[in-house]
Parts: C-alpha cells; sequence; structure tokens
C-alpha cells in the first residue's frame, strides 16, 4: 500500500503493542482484519476564487 491512503478494516482486536508516539509510548489495537476496503484517492479542493466588486453612491 502507498503512503497517506485512506483504509477502512473490519476485524476482531486480539492484541495490543506499544510503540513511541512524539514524547510518549502509546498503546495501538492489533487487529485480525477480515475485512477493508482502500478508498480512491482524492484530490484536495482548491480553495473557492471570490472576487468582490461594487461600491457606494449617492450623496453624503
Amino acid at each position: 500500500m502507498e503512503p497517506k491512503r485512506e483504509i477502512t478494516v473490519a476485524g476482531k482486536v486480539t492484541d495490543e503493542t506499544m510503540r513511541p508516539l512524539d514524547f510518549t509510548t502509546y498503546t495501538y489495537p492489533v487487529i485480525q482484519v477480515e475485512e477493508y476496503h482502500l478508498w480512491p484517492k482524492w484530490k484536495q479542493p482548491s480553495p473557492p476564487r471570490v472576487n468582490f466588486y461594487g461600491g457606494a453612491s449617492g450623496s453624503f
């Protein structure tokens, strides 16, 4: 599998393992995978382009 891909897994938690995470140790579940779905890659949508036009009219 490629890094940074989204995946969904279903199965049974069979154990746990401890691994370093930043400055601490984190306990991760070990899963016996029964089903999985690798989601298609998607591109981050570009932000909308907004243009403001306008003005004020009238007498002050």
